[in-house]
């Protein structure tokens, strides 16, 4: 009798725990699309795409068989049609309904995972769309000079981007043992739209296998250099030559003013150039204030014939009578490095302290707050 019970639990048991799947199988439907149209499987390695297999359409349909370590992000690319279909490939069964009047429509279907990538995909492709159509109005509320539809449509752009970014933070708290969020979440790292420390709250609320992912590992590789820079911290100190080859010390600088702006700029870079004559009319207005001002210049890109010549032009002909330093060494200058530019103009307010208490700010933002805390 007991060997009986023991009998009956064992199968009990084989069918009430679902077993780990070992291997995946992607069926894909492709209505309209020709026998014999190749369908290749790709990865991304260094941000490449690499053909891992391929196969053939026939009766309208396709497959792929076989097994993955860790899941990760993949695409399909379809012979004679435009794009490519992002899907997550792990060991499950995996069903891929194809638009090929637009690949972006393709249906997911079969996991967790690709169903959240299925609904992330539509609603930020919802939002771009209400993007680009606002822009359309712009453009037109521009040319027509009707200020005030264009300073209305600024703000629904504000309010757009407010959407956007309520959704993907809810995304990633809503679905935070999952790959996608560890997705999700890298995108908006390196949209740098969000704060450093909003990033790390999320990112610390994911959980250990997640965090071990692929996405995880490169939030993880920067995040530390993010938090360096991020509002609240202290800034990275550095010494660095001016024109004259004297040693300038942001830590001098900032224990003898109320606010100190360090700008990243380059002779070579246009947009920085367009909001010089700004800096150099708040600088005016503030200068005796409290405010001082230090331009790290990222000047010595190759494509210079005299850097340092076209720095000191730059500085000339902009009137910019602030401190100025460079090493001349484009976007490998050290100070670039510890601050994490990627890219110009880029600039951090500092209090008396050295505190990072503002970023990013140009133009009329830039004007508010040095009101703020000047006036």
């Amino acid at each position: 009798m007991l060997q009986r019970i023991l009998v009956i639990l064992v199968v009990v048991l084989s069918f009430s725990c679902e077993q780990e799947k070992t291997s995946y199988t992607v069926t894909g439907t492709a209505t309209g699309v020709a026998d014999g149209t190749e369908v290749k499987l790709q990865e991304l390695l260094n941000n490449r795409p690499v053909l891992l297999m391929s196969t053939k359409v026939e009766n309208e349909a396709f497959s792929f068989e076989g097994a993955i370590e860790k899941k990760d992000l993949h695409f399909l690319t379809i012979n004679g049609l435009s794009g490519n279909i992002p899907f997550i490939l792990e060991n499950d069964d995996i069903d891929i309904i194809v638009d090929k009047e637009n690949l972006s429509n393709t249906i997911l279907k079969g996991t967790k995972e690709n169903e959240l990538l299925n609904s992330y995909s539509k609603e930020l492709m919802r939002i771009s769309q209400l993007n680009q159509e606002l822009g359309r109005r712009y453009q037109s509320a521009q040319q027509k000079r009707e200020t005030e539809l264009v300073a209305a449509i600024r703000k629904s752009f504000d309010s757009l981007k407010g959407v956007q970014s309520d959704y993907e933070i809810n995304f990633v708290e809503d679905n935070s043992n999952a790959f996608m969020s560890a997705m999700v979440l890298e995108r908006m790292m390196h949209s740098k739209s969000y704060p450093e420390l909003k990033i790390k709250e999320l990112y610390d609320a994911l959980p250990e296998e997640v965090k071990q992912s692929g996405p995880g590992k490169n939030i993880d590789k920067f995040l530390i250099p993010m938090l360096a820079t991020a509002e609240g911290a202290i800034a990275p100190n550095f010494e660095a030559p001016d024109p004259d080859g004297n040693i300038i010390s942001l830590k001098d600088i900032t224990s003898k003013n109320k606010v100190t702006l360090v700008d990243f700029w380059a002779a070579w870079c246009g947009p920085c150039r367009k909001e010089n004559p700004n800096l150099v009319r708040v600088y005016k207005n503030y200068k005796d204030k409290g405010l001082e001002i230090i331009g790290v210049s990222l000047d010595g890109s190759s494509r210079q014939t005299d850097p340092k010549a076209a720095w000191l032009k730059a500085i000339e002909d902009d009137g910019l009578t602030w401190k100025q330093v460079s090493h001349l060494k484009y976007f490998q200058d050290p100070i670039a490095k510890s601050y994490n530019i990627n890219a110009i103009p880029a600039s951090f307010i500092l209090d008396s302290e050295g505190k990072i208490i503002a970023k990013k700010l140009r133009g009329q933002a830039l004007d508010r707050k040095m009101a703020e805390l000047l006036d």
